[in-house]
């Protein structure tokens, strides 16, 4: 026992350095840790703040594809009325044409009605023919 009280303490020294050792790597390995939590905290904000800038960006995405097919459902009403007014003025053309063409018909009588009262004037006798006419 007593070899093995001599072995036990001629080891004390070596052990009491292992533990030193052993918490003076602990101690480094806790500052690690600290080291790596803290950036892993920074991480985090950068990857918080990236995500707030995606969401910041998908809510444009978002208004702009509502106020383009806005702007495209206005845009084919407008061009749906265009259209409609377009048929109602080439309508109204057509309507213009036939009126154009029948005035013009009335221009040449009354035309000839002007040539025959100019001649009336200048010839009674005439005048009294037309007036028959």
């Amino acid at each position: 026992m007593v070899y093995l009280m001599n072995g036990i303490s001629s080891n004390m020294g070596a052990m009491t350095q292992h533990m030193q050792d052993m918490t003076i790597s602990v101690h480094s390995m806790n500052n690690y840790v600290a080291i790596m939590a803290s950036e892993v905290s920074k991480l985090d904000n950068v990857v918080l703040h990236m995500d707030e800038n995606m969401n910041a960006m998908n809510e444009r995405i978002a208004l702009f594809h509502r106020t383009t097919a806005n702007d495209m459902s206005s845009m084919s009403n407008s061009i749906y009325e265009l259209a409609n007014s377009v048929r109602s003025i080439d309508g109204k053309v057509g309507a213009i044409s036939v009126d154009v063409n029948r005035m013009s018909n009335l221009m040449g009588n009354m035309s000839y009605d002007i040539h025959r009262s100019s001649e009336s004037f200048t010839s009674p006798i005439d005048y009294m023919q037309n007036m028959i006419r």
